[in-house]
C-alpha cells in the first residue's frame, strides 16, 4: 500500500496493511537507557514499533500509548503522591484504585485463559504466569511499601509494563495467533491501535496480515522491482521523551535493535528494582591503616543479575570450517535445522494431532511427492517398513521445522539453501537426539503435540 526509502536508498520499507510508516530504530550501536519518563524512548516496545521477535512475537500486539492509567507517567511534582514522611510517599488513593482495577481485570482474563486451555494443545501458560507473578509482586510493593518519589515512579512504570505485556500476550493467544493458524477467519484489516512490527521475513508479513497487526517489510533495493507500492509516504518521526532524568540511569544494552538480548536486558532491568544487594558479593572495606578504603561492590552485582534465558537469533548460519570441493556439492548435508523452544510461535493444534492419530499404516504412501525435496520429504522416512509403524517423532520434527523449510524458498534465504534436499539430507535434517525422542514419545502417548518452536539454522 505504501512505501518509503531508508538510509539514502540502501533499503526500502513498505506495508501491505496500513497507510503510515513509523521510522524504525536503525543503527547497530544503539544505547538503551531510561529517559526522563522512565521509558527507553525509541527502543521501548511499549512506545514504538520494534523489529519482530521470534521469541516474543506478541509484543507487536501491545496497545499504542494513550491517556489511560496504564500509560500515565506520574511527574515528580504530581498531586498523585501522598506524603507519609519526610522523604517517603505513596500513591494517591484515586490513582491506586484505577491501577487496582487494571490488575483485577488482567487477573480475570488470566483465569479465563487458563480455564479454556486444552491439555492436547501447547500454550503460553508458563510465560503468562511469569508475567502475572511480576504484576502481583510490583502491585503488592506499590500498595504496601512507602518509597521515595523516584522508587514509586519506577515501580509504577514497571507495573504498567508488565500489565500491558500480559494483555498483549493474552490477545495474541486468544485472537491473533488463532487467525494465523487458521482456527479463526483472517482479519479484514489491520488493527491500527496496536504497535505492530518491522521484519524482513516475507512469511512474517503474510502471518501478520492474516492476524490483523500492522507490519512493515524492510528489503534491499533489488527487490523493489518485484514489489508493488501504491504510493510513497514520509516516515513518521517518534514524538517521545528523550531527555535524561535528573538521576541518570546506566546504559543497559548497546547494539542492534533486533538483537534478542536487548529485550532480555529490558526485562532484567525491570526485575532488578525488586532485588536487594547481594550480600555474598560484599567486599569488606579496608582499614585506614592499610591505606585508602577499598570499593564496596555490594550493589554492583545487582546490575549483573540475569532473567529468563533466550535462544539464539533465528536463521543464523554458522560455518564451523570451510567446505572442501566434494562437500560443496552437497552443501545441505553440512547443516542441521534446529527449532529453539519458545511457547509463543505457531503450534501443532488439535486438527494436526487428530490427523496423526488417524494414520492408516496399511495404506501408507510410498510414491514420491511431485514437489519433493523442498518442503516435503520422501514419505518412506516417516514409516518403518520392518516394524510397520509410523515414526511419529519424525513427523513432529518435520512439523516443527516447516517454517524454516518454507523460509528456504523466500528471497531473503541464502542461495545455497534454495536447492532441493536429497534423501540422505532429509534423514539428517529430521534426526533427533535421545532426549527429544523421549519427549516426543511421552507427548504422543499423552495425545499431546510437541510445541512449534522458533526457527533457526545452525551447523
Amino acid at each position: 500500500r505504501v512505501g518509503a526509502v531508508l538510509l539514502e536508498a540502501e533499503f526500502f520499507i513498505a506495508s501491505p496493511n496500513v497507510d503510515y510508516i513509523p521510522e524504525p530504530p536503525l543503527g547497530n550501536n544503539r544505547d538503551v537507557y531510561l529517559r526522563a519518563d522512565l521509558r527507553y524512548g525509541h527502543d521501548d516496545y511499549l512506545l514504538w514499533p520494534q523489529p519482530h521477535s521470534y521469541q516474543r512475537p506478541y509484543l507487536g500486539a501491545i496497545v499504542k500509548p494513550g491517556k489511560g492509567v496504564l500509560h500515565w507517567n506520574p511527574e515528580v511534582n504530581s498531586p498523585a503522591y501522598e506524603r507519609t514522611g519526610s522523604n517517603v510517599v505513596k500513591l494517591d488513593r484515586i490513582w491506586e484504585s484505577q491501577i487496582e482495577f487494571c490488575v483485577a481485570a488482567v487477573q480475570k482474563r488470566m483465569d479465563e485463559y487458563q480455564k479454556a486451555l486444552s491439555p492436547d494443545i501447547p500454550n503460553s501458560k508458563e510465560l503468562a504466569l511469569y508475567l502475572l507473578n511480576l504484576i502481583n509482586n510490583f502491585w503488592v510493593r506499590l500498595i504496601s511499601l512507602p518509597m521515595s518519589k523516584l522508587e514509586l515512579r519506577r515501580c509504577f512504570r514497571e507495573l504498567q509494563r508488565f500489565i500491558l505485556e500480559l494483555e498483549a500476550l493474552l490477545d495474541w493467544e486468544t485472537v491473533y495467533r488463532r487467525r494465523i493458524e487458521g482456527l479463526d477467519p483472517p482479519a479484514e484489516k489491520a488493527d491500527e491501535s496496536r504497535l505492530g512490527y518491522y521484519t524482513r521475513d516475507p512469511l512474517i508479513v503474510s502471518e501478520m496480515v492474516k492476524a490483523g497487526l500492522p507490519v512493515w517489510a524492510i528489503h534491499s533495493p533489488e527487490l523493489l522491482v518485484k514489489t508493488r507500492v501504491d504510493s510513497l509516504c514520509p516516515l513518521t518521526k517518534p514524538e517521545l521523551v528523550l531527555d535524561d532524568p535528573r538521576q541518570k540511569f546506566p546504559t543497559i544494552f548497546k547494539g542492534r535493535s533486533n538483537d534478542p538480548n536487548r529485550l532480555q536486558a529490558i526485562h532484567t532491568a525491570s526485575r532488578i528494582i525488586l532485588h536487594t544487594a547481594d550480600v555474598f558479593s560484599w567486599v569488606p572495606t579496608q582499614s585506614r591503616i592499610d591505606g585508602p578504603g577499598g570499593s564496596n561492590n555490594i550493589f554492583e552485582d545487582v546490575k549483573r543479575q540475569g532473567g529468563v534465558k533466550l535462544n539464539r537469533p533465528s536463521f543464523q548460519i554458522v560455518h564451523v570450517e570451510p567446505l572442501n570441493k566434494n562437500e560443496r556439492k552437497n552443501y545441505m548435508t553440512s547443516i542441521v535445522l534446529v527449532p529453539p523452544e519458545t511457547p509463543t510461535m505457531p503450534r501443532i493444534h488439535k486438527a494436526w494431532l487428530d490427523a496423526l492419530r488417524s494414520i492408516d499404516v496399511e495404506s501408507f504412501p510410498e510414491s514420491l511427492p511431485s514437489d519433493r525435496g523442498y518442503a516435503f520429504p520422501d514419505p518412506s522416512l516417516f514409516y518403518d517398513k520392518v516394524k510397520r509403524v509410523v515414526r511419529k517423532e519424525m513427523i513432529y520434527r518435520w512439523i516443527q521445522l516447516r517454517p524454516s523449510l518454507l523460509f528456504r524458498l523466500t528471497p531473503n534465504a541464502p542461495a545455497a539453501l534454495s536447492d532441493p534436499y536429497l534423501s540422505r539430507v532429509w534423514r539428517q535434517v529430521l534426526q533427533i537426539d535421545a532426549p527429544t525422542i523421549a519427549k516426543a514419545r511421552t507427548q504422543t502417548q499423552g495425545c499431546s503435540g510437541v510445541q512449534m518452536s522458533d526457527r533457526g539454522i545452525v551447523s
